[in-house]
């Protein structure tokens, strides 16, 4: 395990980083060109003032899910991976965003969608019938037979309440900000998670051909036709490189987001930030 330390937009991220979930273990370069975008005027983060946004394939490490988080204008911040990613997931945005985190437990029923609203001076989790929670919203979500669920279960992080961050006005940047750690496989129902949202966030998920179809469908189905899809692009997986350009275009249309645009270094020719769109 190793540790590294980013600065976006004045604000500073520490990030855990080991192999022991493989490749999603580390931050790679798509993740940082992602963040830097985020953080950057032509982002224009008060456009989207109470939007909801989305990472997909975030990793054990959900970069870019936390500068989104760290900007202040989302109402929502959900960070998605399989379940082997999950817990150190869950570390890394809670070390980041103390209080403001939340996960998804894997215990409920298929059908169920189960949302606690608590109280923010409660420093108990919520339970059912806890007295932290202010309110229940249950509703059961239809699944297609067969395919597991991807459930929400929001309460209050249990992260220690100590884990730093750089200044008063980063805390303060995110008090209006939910964040949810939620399992979401890209072959799987994502109904649980309210769909669409407005912002979809992807960095470095490019790599197993099979799977391609898969994430393009998922990218579609939590999205909108005026959702922002951000796709930080690094050709590293020849052939998923080549299977996920091919199936694009049957989803979205997409142009490429210059770097000089947005502050960053000009990058080699394998490296890119595209806005994808839905096809009219």
């Amino acid at each position: 395990m190793w540790s590294r330390l980013f600065t976006f937009g004045g604000r500073q991220v520490r990030v855990e980083e080991g192999w022991g979930v493989g490749i999603g273990g580390t931050v790679w370069e798509g993740g940082v060109l992602l963040a830097q975008y985020l953080s950057s005027t032509a982002f224009a983060a008060e456009r989207y003032q109470g939007a909801r946004c989305l990472e997909l394939g975030a990793g054990a490490t959900g970069l870019p899910g936390i500068v989104a988080a760290q900007l202040g204008c989302f109402s929502q911040v959900v960070i998605t991976d399989v379940d082997e990613c999950l817990e150190a997931l869950h570390e890394n945005v809670s070390a980041n965003l103390p209080c403001h985190c939340t996960l998804a437990p894997k215990c409920l029923p298929q059908t169920q969608t189960v949302a606690h609203k608590c109280n923010p001076s409660d420093t108990q989790p919520c339970t059912d019938n806890g007295p932290a929670c202010l309110g229940t919203d249950r509703s059961n979500s239809m699944q297609n037979p067969g395919q597991p669920a991807n459930h929400v279960y929001q309460h209050r992080s249990n992260a220690d309440s100590t884990a730093q961050l750089d200044t008063d006005r980063q805390s303060s940047t995110v008090q209006a900000t939910e964040v949810l750690v939620a399992e979401l496989d890209w072959a799987c129902d994502a109904t649980a998670l309210s769909l669409p949202f407005d912002v979809v966030l992807l960095a470095d998920v490019v790599y197993v051909p099979e799977a391609m179809q898969s994430l393009l469908a998922c990218i579609h189905a939590t999205s909108g036709p005026s959702s922002l899809i951000l796709l930080a692009y690094y050709k590293r997986f020849a052939q998923a490189g080549e299977q996920f350009w091919k199936l694009l275009p049957d989803y979205f249309e997409f142009k490429k987001i210059p770097e000089t645009s947005f502050g960053a270094k000009a990058q080699p020719d394998n490296l890119g930030l595209f806005k994808l769109t839905w096809k009219t």
